[in-house]
């Protein structure tokens, strides 16, 4: 009968092969939009609870009580807290964000070639806490010149070989520690996700003590949260002529973020029951369209069970050929990506084409077994057909279109509001930032990083081209790890009157920044070697005003001669809280 069943569905679908493609392309873009919306939040949205025992894992904060503030970690303050929590912590693991630097490769052959690489400071609890896998053994850094390297950097570096006893040279720079040349002893297979933890190389936390560090550790067993904030609570120190204090705080299962990723689903969701509802009422439709046939099969003996599969068959087949055609989808939107990239390659890490054909085909499951319910509903409808009295009940003949019509209309209106809030966010978020009165045009900016020595060491000749080009039409320069050169992420500190401290953004570099970028200013131009000068924005003239401080402003306890006021640096966040205003340094050195 299987066989029976599944010639007359193909034959339906076929009579009808227009509204058959548009119904089954309605529910393959839902499947397809749900599955990477469903991806995307598992890999990125809380991560940590991707791993085992993740209701032990925390991360530790630290405090100061005069600002209030967050304090970052550095190498020394790391020492400080693994002295005094002993015993209290378990597993403490340490490390810094992703940077770049130039490095050489020495070979086991002793051939050296260049590379730019990504790397982290990181002690040997790192890999343990955040179960990555180490291909060569159980074997970690014990000696300062010792280090990790990720599979994917092991296998630009060695091919199919072992990278184990090659050599990484770092080449720009000399670090703290004195060691230049580093042994990698083991591969790591680090995978690209919410967590943030790629890079190529994983140094020693003594390689760069002056980071700022990220600290997680487990709880211990047989302890809770609650009791080790007790504990910590009773830790403090003395740190500059500051208070630090220490906090355990969870690292999944927070409440907001289960609240934004129930809400992008439930968005994501949206297309797909839509896709369903489409297929759906097509499909009962055709059903209830066969009256005479339905009569003739009961008249024959027929029972509800093989008009249930019958009309089960229909949706499996209709269903599988919508699966099939989300597979097609997908491949054709790996191609897309692949050819014309929408976004960098280091925050596609979560589209990975095999995670999606496996939501795909979980999807395509729940999706079938949901179906076999609402399959009952027409089979029970048509119940009392029969050769003489067939349902012809003309006040009730479209209520199943116009409901599934109605729930469709939800579906949009929800969609829409979804889209109108997200859009209406995000034009208050971009209203928020900072654009000068005369728009710069973004898209002819070219940033060149000057983090790597080899372009350092032949900047002068490279500038000079880049001089001769009569399509440049200005250039500035800065001393910042930013994005472009746009954004700065350095923080100062300006004690007020009542002895309270807030926070200033900083960027420093070449005052024709201003000029670059458009931004009105009230000063002098400065030359870049000028030093114990500094130019403040409009807010932090204000609050100068609002403390009685004219001329001379005190940052991190040094004073500073008022060199300009400037409207607010570009693209910065103004109406933040947290932060009072921003300041500019001029300075020769630069980055970008």
């Amino acid at each position: 009968m299987i066989r029976h069943y599944l010639k007359i569905a193909v034959r339906n679908l076929w009579k009808y092969k227009v509204q058959s493609m548009i119904s089954a392309l309605c529910l393959a873009v839902g499947i397809v939009v749900f599955s990477l919306a469903y991806l995307f939040v598992d890999r990125m949205a809380d991560a940590y609870s991707r791993l085992s025992e993740h209701e032990r894992r925390v991360r530790i904060m630290a405090f100061t009580k005069e600002t209030g503030g967050d304090m970052p970690f550095a190498l020394a303050d790391v020492d400080e807290l693994l002295f005094r929590t002993e015993g209290i912590l378990d597993s403490v693991s340490v490390h810094s964000a992703t940077m770049r630097t130039d490095a050489d490769v020495i070979g086991k052959d002793g051939s050296s070639l260049p590379y730019i690489v990504r790397y982290k400071v990181t002690n040997s609890s790192f890999f343990r806490y955040f179960n990555l896998p180490l291909l060569y053994g159980s074997f970690l850094p014990k000696s300062a010149d010792e280090i990790v390297v990720s599979s994917e950097f092991a296998e630009k570096i060695a091919r199919e070989g072992s990278p184990i006893g090659m050599v990484v040279r770092l080449a720009s720079f000399m670090p703290e520690n004195g060691i230049r040349d580093y042994r990698i002893v083991n591969v790591a297979d680090v995978p690209k996700d919410g967590l943030n933890l790629d890079a190529d190389c994983y140094f020693p936390l003594e390689m760069q003590p002056h980071f700022r560090l990220q600290t997680h550790a487990f709880i211990p067993e047989k302890q809770t949260l609650s009791g080790l904030k007790e504990m910590l609570e009773r830790l403090a120190w003395n740190k500059e002529g500051k208070t630090v204090t220490v906090d355990a705080l969870p690292v999944s299962g927070q409440r907001d973020t289960a609240i934004a990723k129930i809400l992008v689903l439930l968005l994501s969701s949206l297309i797909l029951v839509s896709g369903l509802i489409t297929f759906l009422k097509f499909t009962f439709q055709m059903f209830y369209a066969r009256q005479h046939e339905l009569a003739l099969r009961k008249s024959m003996g027929s029972d509800m069970k093989g008009i249930f599969c019958l009309l089960f068959v229909e949706v499996f087949c209709m269903l599988s050929f919508a699966f099939l055609l989300s597979q097609v989808l997908l491949e054709g939107l790996q191609l897309l990506v692949s050819r014309f990239p929408f976004l960098p390659e280091e925050n596609m890490g979560w589209f990975v084409l095999e995670d999606c054909y496996l939501v795909q085909g979980g999807l395509y499951l729940a999706v079938l077994f949901i179906c076999l319910f609402i399959v009952a509903y027409p089979v029970w409808r048509v119940r009392r057909v029969n050769l003489v009295n067939r349902i012809r009940t003309n006040g009730r003949r479209h209520g199943f279109r116009c409901a599934m019509i109605c729930i469709q209309l939800v579906v949009s209106m929800g969609f829409l509001g979804a889209v109108i809030i997200i859009r209406l966010s995000y034009d208050e978020l971009g209203s928020r930032l900072y654009y000068p009165s005369e728009k710069v045009e973004e898209n002819r900016i070219i940033a060149i990083d000057m983090t790597t020595a080899v372009i350092r060491n032949n900047w002068d000749a490279i500038h000079a081209e880049i001089n001769r080009m009569p399509e440049i039409e200005g250039q500035t320069s800065l001393n910042e790890d930013s994005d472009d050169g746009m954004l700065s992420y350095r923080f100062t500190t300006f004690m007020k009157q009542d002895s309270t401290e807030v926070r200033l953004k900083v960027m420093t570099g070449n005052p024709n920044y201003f000029s670059f970028f458009h931004i009105p200013l009230q000063g002098k131009a400065l030359e870049t070697e000028t030093e114990g000068f500094v130019y403040v924005s409009r807010s932090v003239a204000e609050l100068m005003r609002h403390e009685h401080v004219k001329g001379m402003i005190r940052l991190d306890g040094k004073a500073y001669q008022i060199a300009g006021v400037y409207e607010e640096l570009y693209k910065n966040v103004t109406g933040n809280s947290r932060i009072a205003g921003s300041v500019f340094f001029p300075a020769q050195d630069f980055k970008t």
